[in-house]
């Protein structure tokens, strides 16, 4: 479900864009739902106490507004999320070099173009799209991270859980609900990902050296490196996988 957040407190405008965005997603025949406030401090209220679902995935702003204009809301959705995509809509052009304090996606001038909105949204879930294929969502204890693909060196099932060792970090997810290959079918997805049996998942493009005795030894960043040790059963095709993989690239 594509998650949408609306700041406006003018209501007409708040109605108006409510309006466009509605008759825009369901043109496209899409899940969705749309969480409008017409006061700036209400969004930020439900920024400092987020509900269950996961992290919305498009925020329209308007830019001036009484006690918190849409920058500075920008700013601190920027702290909660890197990944998501801010489009201002404001009836000055001033502020458009400011907005990318906030890593605007686009700025649109009021009054709406209908045709111009549609086109920035069309931008804006092909980015969406792309992205999805790059990063995956991990919900944890603590919320849910979206976690670059190629950051992940291998990912194994560790106390009914999903931890993932990146290049610089590990995170572990909450508890699964189903098996550890089920839940990391999309990474699975990837070519860069290989399943060794059914608790492991390792990146190939990561792989420096393959042991006859199930010695994995990764390589990344400047000069770090980790080795792992997978059954002995299971190196012929970790290295056939790895072998093919090199070839392709």
């Amino acid at each position: 479900m594509l998650k949408v957040v609306l700041v406006d407190d003018c209501k007409d405008e708040l109605d108006a864009l409510d309006e466009l965005t509605t008759k825009y997603l369901k043109a496209h025949d899409m899940d969705f739902s749309i969480n409008r406030f017409s006061s700036p401090s209400d969004f930020m209220q439900s920024l400092l106490f987020p509900g269950k679902d996961a992290k919305p995935d498009l925020y329209l702003f308007d830019v001036m507004m009484p006690e918190i204009d849409g920058i500075d809301l920008g700013k601190e959705v920027r702290r909660a999320d890197a990944d998501a995509r801010i489009i201002y809509i404001s009836s000055s052009p001033e502020f458009a070099v400011k907005s990318f304090e906030a890593r605007a996606f686009y700025y649109i001038l009021k009054p709406v173009d209908a045709e111009k909105f549609n086109s920035v949204m069309d931008l804006a879930l092909s980015d969406m799209a792309q992205a999805s294929q790059r990063t995956i969502n991990v919900k944890t204890n603590d919320g849910a991270y979206r976690i670059a693909k190629g950051d992940i060196v291998y990912a194994e099932l560790k106390d009914r859980r999903s931890r993932y060792t990146l290049v610089s970090d590990t995170i572990s997810s909450i508890c699964l609900t189903s098996s550890f290959l089920s839940a990391n079918e999309e990474l699975l997805s990837d070519g860069r990902f290989f399943a060794c049996g059914a608790s492991l998942i390792v990146n190939l493009s990561y792989i420096k050296s393959i042991d006859r005795d199930g010695r994995i030894k990764f390589g990344f960043g400047k000069e770090k490196e980790l080795t792992l040790h997978v059954p002995i059963r299971t190196v012929a095709a970790v290295n056939s996988a790895w072998m093919g993989y090199c070839l392709e690239v």
